[in-house]
């Protein structure tokens, strides 16, 4: 199965999407991962148009693949979603930065309850600085969504949940 992984923000979050694909691909999945063209610019001002053409393009390329993505990432593959009628088998979201999102992006993260919830899982550590478990269950509340939230017992954004991704993808 191949699977795609989605980094957050900063150029910080390449050694989390290393370790996800290094991990899943040992494991027999066919996991690519992507850097954000920023980080490559020394900058950090993330271009959100070319990023979401360059995902939709990558997913569409791919039909039937499953994503894994972590904050702004996130984002972005719910606003591919939305933007594309684009499909995929399963979504894993770690982290989802739901107190830094502007309305725009809260808006494509509200469209991720259209998807067959029994296809998304989210890990959510219980004091994520950009967005509990508790922010997160409010934001989906009277969504069957709101079920799929994994409380993480950690205070921060780092999401080293391996075995617990590649449970649900299998």
């Amino acid at each position: 199965m191949k699977v795609i992984v989605l980094p957050g923000w900063t150029a910080k979050n390449k050694k989390w999407k290393d370790e996800v694909c290094g991990f899943l691909n040992a494991k027999g999945l066919e996991a690519i991962g992507i850097d954000w063209k920023h980080w490559g610019l020394g900058s950090d001002q993330m271009d959100f148009g070319y990023e979401l053409n360059r995902l939709a393009n990558l997913v569409s390329q791919n039909p039937n693949c499953s994503i894994v993505a972590k904050s702004i990432g996130t984002v972005l593959i719910a606003a591919t979603l939305n933007d594309r009628k684009l499909q995929v088998h399963k979504l894993v979201l770690c982290g989802v930065p739901i107190k830094t999102s502007d309305q725009e992006g809260k808006k494509y993260l509200g469209e991720l309850t259209k998807v067959n919830s029994s296809k998304i899982k989210i890990f959510q550590n219980y004091q994520d600085p950009y967005g509990s478990v508790t922010d997160l269950k409010s934001f989906f509340q009277g969504s069957s969504l709101k079920d799929n939230i994994m409380e993480m017992n950690r205070g921060d954004h780092e999401y080293p949940y391996f075995d617990e991704i590649l449970a649900f993808l299998k």
